[in-house]
């Protein structure tokens, strides 16, 4: 359909209408809980996932032409282990986004995540996985605090390698 063209009835742009409202209802806690902010480690999962399905993404196949052969393989295939292709994401990977949330605050915070966290979000990719990474992810949750270490040190790998050079 013509962009200038509206079904027979819509409203013209910018114009309000009753049919293009969404009501929220929160409750005070609800409202606390909410963030606005930057998380570097929210992009990289979902870079991750890009990675992952690119032909579900064509807004960013100009940046996956330009980090495709400068991805580190095998820490990629950690992460896409942990991160998972869609769905849930374990929360460990990141901290509570804000502002100022640098990719280094970031990174600090997953190598001082909570092993007992650790664990509780790895049990929850377990059950999300079969074979060899079923198995892999039970190996993790089996010695967190190793896994943490080689989470920390994929997420940096592949940050560098992938979105570094495009987060400024």
């Amino acid at each position: 359909m013509d962009r200038n063209m509206r079904p027979a009835g819509a409203p013209p742009e910018g114009i309000e209408h009753p049919d293009h409202r969404v009501d929220f209802r929160l409750s005070p806690g609800d409202i606390q809980a909410v963030r606005f902010g930057i998380s570097p480690g929210h992009e990289l999962a979902h870079a991750v996932r890009i990675l992952l399905r690119p032909e579900q993404h064509p807004l960013q196949w100009g940046w996956l032409r330009s980090v495709r052969e400068k991805l580190p393989l095998e820490p990629f295939a950690l992460l896409t282990r942990v991160i998972g292709a869609d769905g849930y994401m374990p929360d460990f990977l990141t901290t509570t986004p804000r502002w100022d949330l640098t990719p280094a605050d970031e990174l600090a915070a997953l190598r001082t995540a909570a092993v007992a966290g650790i664990r509780v979000d790895l049990a929850k990719m377990v059950l999300r996985s079969s074979g060899e990474s079923q198995a892999a992810l039970r190996r993790m949750r089996a010695e967190p605090e190793r896994a943490r270490a080689l989470i920390a040190d994929a997420w940096e790998q592949v940050w560098d390698a992938v979105l570094a050079p495009v987060w400024p």
